[in-house]
């Protein structure tokens, strides 16, 4: 078999059965033993269609005349197109394996063994449908993803089999309903086969069978021996190739041209106007604020009543900034007498900054709670609020001026080319050079990588 890997071949020369059972069992048993997916599939039809309808069903078979149908099942017909379509594939078969056509004597007993396929195939289908048993597309899909001889290095490749299925004259789309039905199918073998039971004559013949052994002998004709030998012509070669093409497929790959503009380009096309910022600065006037500040002094102690007890001594006539450097548990400020300086609203946790901006210049207040403690909190100055000038800002101004045009120009640039790209024999590089934009190319790479 070409593409074979096997280091030497085995040719049998004889063997003994320790084990003599019913000839016609042991047959089955060879031939199916470590196929057992490949005996599920031969067994399983059959089981199926005696097991549910025994000999009930009204099959007609028809194929002459005008018909549109190879046979009819209770009714159903099974399309001519159908039987037709398997036994084409029959034909390749037997010509890809064999090498020759299938012979006249043939033909008659292998056409009929298709019709039986089908009939079988129509009596399992109609009782999926009637038991209910559904396939969602997820797991059609799935399955089809999976099939091996889809795949081009181990990945689905969808090119690959679209050619595969136009060989056999099958469409997408009836490829998908054969996988549905089939999966269908094993979903009510699954059900009949988890209620199945077995004789005792089936169990003991079935533990004769797989604790059989035997002797063999064998001759090893190493493969190496004959390679050297073996001589191919280039026409022979070529012959094979084309015959095995598909097999040879790479992955799908792109290579894309691009037209792009830099920030760097974009930004020498803006112009920015006195105007534009004295318009941008009227109406952000809101963001561009010095807000209220307070300069405050504070003493953090441990509890309430050490909080009670220093306001006591302050509003009593004691130094605020020496009771802050000997008491005050805030590290940071104690050293300074307490002063914490300018600071605006929300630089303070939402307790202290409430009772600070509530007081007015000169008040003592406390305690005031906070996660940190108990403080005790007197008002030193305030600076109101203002509005920014126009020249303290004009900086920042330009900066956001000119990221927003940026932003502006893009847009437009791109809405160009997506307009020229729909317009019939659109050329890219033509776009570009009329655009102003750089024309590039990637290099190649694989789909969805």
């Amino acid at each position: 078999m070409i593409g074979a890997r096997l280091p030497e071949c085995h040719i049998i020369a004889g063997s003994k059965n320790r084990s003599p059972e019913n000839p016609m069992l042991q047959k089955i048993g060879d031939s199916l033993k470590g196929k057992k997916t490949l005996a599920w599939l031969i067994l399983i039809p059959l089981a199926i269609v005696f097991a549910i309808w025994g000999a009930t069903g009204a099959v007609t078979l028809d194929f002459v005349g005008p018909k549109r149908y190879a046979a009819k099942v209770d009714g159903s017909e099974i399309p001519l197109q159908d039987a037709s379509r398997l036994w084409q594939t029959q034909q390749s078969e037997w010509a890809g394996q064999f090498g020759a056509d299938i012979p006249e004597d043939l033909k008659p007993s292998l056409q009929d063994a298709i019709i039986e396929r089908l009939i079988r195939s129509e009596l399992i289908n109609a009782r999926t449908r009637e038991a209910g048993y559904r396939v969602d597309g997820g797991r059609v899909r799935g399955n089809i993803r999976t099939e091996e001889a889809f795949q081009v290095d181990g990945q689905y490749n969808e090119t690959l089999a679209l050619a595969r299925l136009a060989q056999l004259g099958i469409t997408a789309d009836q490829y998908r309903a054969d996988v549905r039905r089939v999966l269908q199918s094993e979903e009510l073998q699954r059900a009949l086969f988890a209620a199945e039971f077995l004789t005792t004559t089936e169990i003991g013949r079935r533990i004769a069978l797989e604790d059989e052994q035997r002797e063999v002998r064998y001759a090893i004709f190493p493969v190496a021996q004959y390679r050297a030998s073996l001589r191919l012509s280039d026409a022979e070669l070529e012959a094979w190739y084309k015959k095995n093409s598909q097999r040879f497929l790479t992955p799908e790959s792109v290579r894309l041209q691009f037209a792009e503009s830099s920030v760097a380009d974009i930004s020498g096309q803006v112009v920015v106007a006195e105007s534009d910022l004295l318009d941008l600065y009227a109406k952000n006037k809101d963001r561009y604020v010095d807000p209220e500040r307070r300069r405050v002094r504070h003493i953090l102690l441990a509890t309430k009543k050490e909080a009670n007890d220093v306001l006591a001594q302050l509003k009593g006539g004691s130094d605020f900034a020496a009771l802050a450097m000997r008491l005050s548990k805030d590290t940071g400020s104690a050293s300074s007498g307490g002063d914490l300086g300018f600071s605006e609203k929300s630089a303070f946790v939402v307790p202290f900054a409430e009772a600070v901006f509530a007081m007015k210049e000169g008040e003592l207040r406390g305690p005031v709670k906070t996660e940190f403690g108990f403080h005790v909190v007197r008002l030193e100055a305030m600076q109101a609020g203002r509005n920014k000038t126009f020249a303290e800002v004009r900086a920042d101004l330009e900066e956001e001026y000119r990221r927003g045009r940026i932003a502006d120009l893009f847009g437009e640039k791109q809405d160009a080319v997506q307009q020229r790209l729909e317009q019939s024999g659109a050329d890219l590089a033509v776009i570009a050079k009329d655009l102003g934009l750089k024309l590039g190319e990637s290099a190649t790479f694989l789909r969805g990588a």
